[in-house]
C-alpha cells in the first residue's frame, strides 16, 4: 500500500517541476548585442538612405531604412522620419553585426537619432546633374564620365559615392569619375566646373555632352548657397 500512495505524489512533483521550467522559459530574456554608430547621410530615396563615416575619407557606404523605426531629435523627442534629410548626422542603434555587401548594411536597427548638421553636397549635384536630362536618366548614351574642375567641392570619396548612387538612379548605364582627366571618345561627358567657392556660396558650370555628332551642348550656370545646412541653387 506504501508504494501505491507514492505513486500520486511523485506525479504531483513531477508536474510541479514541469510547469516551473515552462513559466520559466517563456519569460526568460534573451541577451543580444548592442551598439551605435555616428554616420552623415548623403541620399536620401524615399525612405532609404545612403550615408558615410564622418570621420574618414574612405569610401564605405551604408544604407539603412527608416521604416517602422522609432527617429528621434537632439532634444531625445520622437519625430517623423520626413524630418531625416541629407546632410544630417545621424545616430543609428543597431544590433552590432554589419553585412559585408556593398553599400553596407547595418543589422537589427533599433533606434535613428539625429545628432547633428553638415551639408547636403552629395545629394545636391545629383539633383543638380539629373535636373540637366528630360527624363530620370540620360536617353542619348549609356556610357558617361564626370569630370570635376576648379575648386574642390566634394571629397573624392564623395566623387565615388555619388557614381555609385548615379549608377543605381540610371539603369543600365555606366557612370565613371574622373577627376581633372580627359573623357574616353564614345562616352557622353558631364563637366562640373565650380568657382568662388567659400563655405556658404560656390559658382557652378556644369556641361552635358552627349557625345552624338550634330547634338549641342547642354549648359546651366548658377550660383549655390548653403542655408540651414542645405545647398540651394538659384
Amino acid at each position: 500500500m506504501r508504494k501505491n500512495i507514492w505513486i500520486p505524489v511523485v506525479l504531483i512533483l513531477s508536474l510541479f517541476l514541469f510547469s516551473t521550467s515552462c513559466r520559466q522559459a517563456i519569460y526568460s530574456k534573451k541577451i543580444t548585442n548592442s551598439t551605435s554608430c555616428l554616420l552623415e547621410i548623403v541620399y536620401k530615396r524615399g525612405q532609404v538612405f545612403y550615408a558615410t563615416d564622418p570621420d574618414t575619407d574612405l569610401v564605405d557606404l551604408y544604407v539603412f531604412t527608416s521604416a517602422g523605426q522609432p527617429i528621434y531629435d537632439q532634444s531625445g523627442n520622437t519625430v517623423s522620419s520626413t524630418l531625416l534629410k541629407t546632410g544630417q548626422l545621424v545616430n543609428v542603434s543597431y544590433d552590432g553585426y554589419i553585412l559585408e555587401t556593398y553599400p553596407r548594411q547595418l543589422s537589427g536597427i533599433s533606434a535613428i537619432t539625429i545628432e547633428g548638421c553638415k551639408s547636403n553636397r552629395v545629394d545636391f549635384l545629383i539633383t543638380q546633374i539629373s535636373g540637366m536630362f528630360p527624363s530620370t536618366k540620360p536617353a542619348d548614351n549609356n556610357n558617361w564620365d564626370i569630370i570635376f574642375k576648379g575648386d574642390d567641392f566634394l571629397k573624392d570619396n564623395e566623387k565615388r559615392i555619388m557614381e555609385y548612387i548615379l549608377k543605381e538612379n540610371w539603369i543600365g548605364s555606366q557612370v565613371t569619375v574622373i577627376p581633372q582627366e580627359e573623357s574616353i571618345a564614345g562616352k557622353g561627358q558631364i563637366s562640373v566646373n565650380i568657382s568662388n567657392l567659400t563655405d556658404n556660396s560656390a559658382d557652378l558650370e556644369i556641361i552635358v555632352d552627349a557625345g552624338i555628332e550634330g547634338s549641342a551642348p547642354l549648359i546651366r550656370d548658377l550660383h549655390a548657397t548653403l542655408t540651414d545646412g542645405t545647398w540651394h541653387a538659384r
